[in-house]
């Protein structure tokens, strides 16, 4: 229709406007941009043509031009709010948030309750951490009626990052409802799962987007993340390649197939990718993490260059996830270099970065291992003893983060008998489901004997799941040391093997860590200590009103100076044969998801006994706490 009127008013600019409109809602952005060009040609003062000529240039990556299109609309009407819009949503788009938020703070100074000038605003307010004032932009939005799925996922991503969890996937589930044939909140609602270490949950919500938009980088990106932490490496590194297939210069892609092929120890296949990550975004510290970690650093690395460039840059301002993984980084590299004075000042930020942003409450759950304790006195473990799920096939592998725990399940995972499962979420999610509040404190008091072989026949039979016709199958997640009275009444045959190691090389070693997951006591020095005594404390309980048969403890300094006997040991108490393949766990393929997972793929090493003497001088705080108790006892 118009290509008709325009042969018949070829000079008529306001046509030539909106066929570059309806060109613009068809996609057709080149053939928009001429139409608005010709738009100008034809009226050089409309402020409007030239919005909508940056629109469109804005579209086709034409950034520069786009802006100094939009600048040009702004002169010939400042009442105008689009040009202010499109100009904010170019600065977010290219993590300029403080450049966007100006924009969008214009152009609500022209229309205050412009709803994009709001929701860019509030994502650019997310995008620095402001997270609260976002919140209430969202909130100002929904509460007037606004129908929109960006708010939604917005004020999810805001209570998301102000730890509101519960209300962020409430949120989720809103815009879900609101657009449910839409693919992104099903993408928020995964990523929500993801963080909360639901994987199963979270592949699901993503193949949800996936069968909306097949080709949907974010879902893709999920998906892969959910798969490899399901154990799924293997087909993880299948979908992150199909989206490199889409998008050759994806760096996120590449991060997760860089993490895949480290799960699968082919450390140096892993390299690559996250070399060819970073070329692609070389400004994004996450990337130069990932790359930290593949090896040691050298004099004149060029991985450090790049990291000092980026500490030295004070143009951009980092998430505090990003400035973390900024600063871990660079405390490997200098640790790498026995630089440790700078070493500990960078990861002293990176911590103190990391712990800013959590609320966390140490001496809560301090108080919470002491309860456990308090509730499972040995009369109780004894009236509630001979029930539970009589199964040998879970063997539980405790203790504190960085004890040695993946070592041990790397050497039982090599014998043919035993697959490796991992740090798995199930016990905890089943025993949360027996308390209203979900919580963890509780003890037999509040469970009957039927409910602990209702736990027991649950977790036996979703581990089972994992590898049907495995003789036993390990279960690494450490935190299950608040759980071995349970784990006695429900699964009475299960084995418990304890990993020990030196008090200060275990917090060391988690303060040097950047975990993925919810171990927020690791990023303060006296938190650490503080935990690490309640978790002492409470393992002192279970050897105390457990029986001697239900735990082993494996000391990992023993475990390193005299291997053999010790492997011995361990297989002996978990009833299994005698395997030599057991001595080469690092030749193993089972794949390897924690933090060890380079340690674990070569021999046995003494080089992390006494990690933490070269630090000691700045490693006061936690001395102090984790000799208090003992000052008390003398």
């Amino acid at each position: 229709m118009f290509r008709k009127a325009l042969l018949i008013a070829p000079a008529d600019a306001g046509l030539h406007g909106d066929m570059g409109n309806v060109l613009f809602r068809l996609g057709r952005f080149q053939e928009a941009q001429a139409e608005f060009m010709k738009t100008i040609a034809l009226e050089p003062n409309s402020a409007a043509a030239y919005a909508n000529l940056g629109n469109a240039q804005k579209a086709l990556g034409l950034v520069d031009k786009a802006l100094a299109s939009l600048v040009r609309a702004s002169a010939l009407n400042p009442q105008l709010a689009e040009p202010y819009i499109i100009s904010g949503d170019i600065h977010l788009g290219a993590n300029r948030a403080i450049q966007a938020i100006g924009w969008f703070e214009k152009a609500l100074t022209v229309r205050p309750n412009n709803t994009l000038a709001l929701e860019g605003l509030g994502s650019a307010l997310n995008a620095i951490e402001r997270h609260a004032e976002a919140l209430v932009i969202f909130d100002r939005l929904l509460a007037g009626g606004v129908r929109s799925l960006s708010a939604h996922i917005g004020r999810c991503v805001s209570l998301r990052q102000l730890g509101r969890i519960d209300e962020a996937v409430a949120a989720a589930a809103a815009a879900t409802s609101l657009s449910p044939h839409r693919p992104e909140p099903h993408v928020t609602s995964g990523e929500l799962q993801l963080m909360l270490s639901r994987f199963q949950e979270a592949s699901e919500y993503f193949q949800r987007a996936l069968a909306m938009s097949p080709n949907l980088p974010s879902a893709l990106i999920g998906m892969g993340n959910s798969l490899s932490a399901l154990g799924r490496p293997e087909v993880a590194l299948d979908t992150f390649r199909r989206l490199l297939d889409l998008e050759p210069d994806n760096s996120t892609a590449y991060l997760g197939m860089g993490n895949s092929l480290e799960q699968l120890g082919r450390l140096s296949e892993a390299r690559e990718a996250f070399e060819r990550a970073v070329a692609v975004a070389p400004s994004v510290p996450t990337l130069h993490y990932a790359l930290a970690r593949t090896g040691p650093f050298c004099e004149n690395d060029p991985r450090l260059s790049a990291l000092e460039r980026l500490a030295a840059d004070t143009t951009i301002r980092y998430p505090s996830s990003e400035e973390a993984c900024l600063h871990f980084a660079l405390a490997k590299a200098y640790d790498d270099l026995k630089r440790y004075e700078i070493a500990f000042a960078h990861l002293k930020k990176a911590n103190d970065v990391t712990r800013a942003s959590l609320k966390y409450d140490a001496d809560r759950e301090a108080g919470t291992l002491g309860e456990i304790a308090s509730r499972f006195t040995i009369d109780v473990l004894h009236k509630g003893a001979a029930g539970g799920q009589h199964s040998d096939l879970p063997i539980f592998i405790v203790g504190m983060p960085r004890s040695g725990t993946t070592l041990v399940e790397q050497i039982l995972a090599s014998h043919p008998d035993v697959y490796g499962a991992g740090e798995r979420p199930e016990l905890e999610d089943i025993v949360s489901s027996f308390s209203a509040d979900n919580s963890v404190a509780f003890g037999p008091r509040d469970l009957t004997r039927d409910d602990f072989v209702a736990i027991g026949r649950r977790y036996v039979e979703q581990i089972a799941a994992l590898a049907p016709g495995a003789k036993r199958i390990t279960d690494k997640m450490p935190g299950n040391f608040r759980f071995a009275g349970l784990i006695h009444l429900a699964l009475p045959g299960a084995r418990i093997l304890h990993v020990r190691r030196n008090a200060m090389d275990t917090c060391f070693s988690c303060y040097f860590t950047l975990f993925k997951g919810s171990l927020n006591f690791t990023y303060n020095l006296t938190e650490l200590g503080t935990i690490y005594m309640a978790y002492e404390a409470l393992m002192a309980h279970w050897r105390t009103v457990l029986p001697e048969s239900t735990i082993l403890d494996i000391q990992y300094e023993d475990l390193v100076s005299d291997f053999e006997p010790q492997v011995r040991r361990m297989l002996n108490f978990c009833n299994l044969p005698w395997d030599e393949r057991c001595l080469k766990f690092y030749e193993s393929a089972n794949p390897v998801r924690t933090a060890s997972l380079h340690e674990v793929r070569r021999p046995l090493f003494k080089s992390s006994i006494g990690r933490w003497r070269p630090y000691a001088a700045w490693l006061g705080p936690l001395r102090e706490t984790l000799e208090r108790p003992r000052a008390r006892n003398t």
